[in-house]
């Protein structure tokens, strides 16, 4: 190789390292403020959230201040036949949602939307409660009134709590994957609901007093359950349909009527250790010959150790 090509190689290594400096990012942070704040921030209120994540690149992290976020407008989300309106909506993106402690999402009954929608995405969020959001039909295809919806995504929740949820807590759907810690949805409607191969794992957890199931699976959906409460829900502390199954341990399911867990048609539930008490049932024997089964570190209470017959369907939820 001649000088002159040598010299014409290294101005173009030299070329193509600068523009990879400059298309390189460095993770930023962006800072959204409640809207009675008076910091001086870029993002404020409600609809600052959702600029701040459309602003926000792959490794960035949106932080909410501490303080009250109400919903004001939605952004529509489509899956299969369902809409669902988000107040945040986080699609296609790898980023952080991290609240300081007191951020709270807040419900209006005037606009029923969904807290927080992840879509095809790799997202944390982590330190926010969520709360009051409400549906204008329960039965519809526009699925506003959920707490956080995850569609084909992978989540890390930590120290999330939703309260007063018109629909479910926490949905997975899709090929959804979500790894929970210290996540708490109480007095809701449906506490989590998973479908089609979405897989939750959901460790020093509570799921209490809600409507209808603390988890309800379906499909061939599967969650894993550690060291957690499961207490005082309407229509089963743990469910399983279809061919779903979950797994738990270390964990205490207690006061869930009819059942603390049951399983129907290729359902399986396997509880290896933990407390299995004072449930108007604690287990389902199914007409399909797949019981719920208990490991040897399972206390079970006197007055409901014999299992009860699930019906054949679960029925609507």
């Amino acid at each position: 190789m001649g000088r002159g090509a040598a010299a014409g190689w290294a101005a173009a290594l030299v070329w193509i390292a600068a523009q990879a400096g400059a298309d390189a990012h460095m993770p930023a942070t962006l800072v959204v403020c409640p809207t009675a704040s008076t910091d001086p921030c870029e993002y404020r209120g409600g609809v600052g959230i959702q600029q701040a994540v459309d602003a926000a690149r792959d490794g960035d992290t949106v932080r909410l201040q501490a303080g009250n976020y109400g919903l004001q407008t939605t952004r529509d989300v489509v899956y299969q036949i369902y809409t669902m309106p988000g107040f945040v909506v986080i699609d296609g993106k790898h980023v952080d949602l991290a609240g300081e402690p007191g951020t709270v999402l807040e419900g209006d009954a005037v606009t029923p939307g969904t807290g927080i929608v992840v879509n095809r995405a790799r997202v944390s969020i982590s330190a926010i409660e969520l709360r009051g959001f409400a549906t204008a039909d329960a039965e519809d295809d526009r699925y506003d009134g959920h707490g956080i919806f995850v569609i084909d995504s992978t989540v890390m929740l930590d120290s999330v709590s939703m309260s007063r949820i018109a629909k479910m807590g926490l949905t997975l759907r899709g090929e959804s994957m979500v790894d929970a810690v210290n996540l708490s949805i109480a007095d809701g409607h449906i506490g989590i609901w998973l479908e089609e191969s979405a897989h939750l794992t959901l460790r020093d957890s509570r799921l209490v007093g809600n409507e209808s199931a603390g988890i309800c699976g379906y499909a061939h959906s599967a969650a894993r359950v550690y060291r957690s409460l499961i207490e005082r829900n309407g229509d089963d502390g743990l469910y399983a349909d279809d061919w779903a199954t979950i797994y738990a341990a270390e964990s205490t399911i207690r006061g869930n009527k009819p059942y603390g867990a049951r399983a129907v048609k290729h359902g399986r539930i396997h509880i290896e250790s933990g407390r299995l008490v004072d449930n108007e049932h604690n287990t389902s024997r199914s007409l399909f010959g797949r019981p719920v089964t208990l490991g040897p570190g399972v206390t079970e209470s006197a007055a409901a150790a014999e299992p009860a017959v699930a019906p054949a369907d679960g029925g609507a939820r």
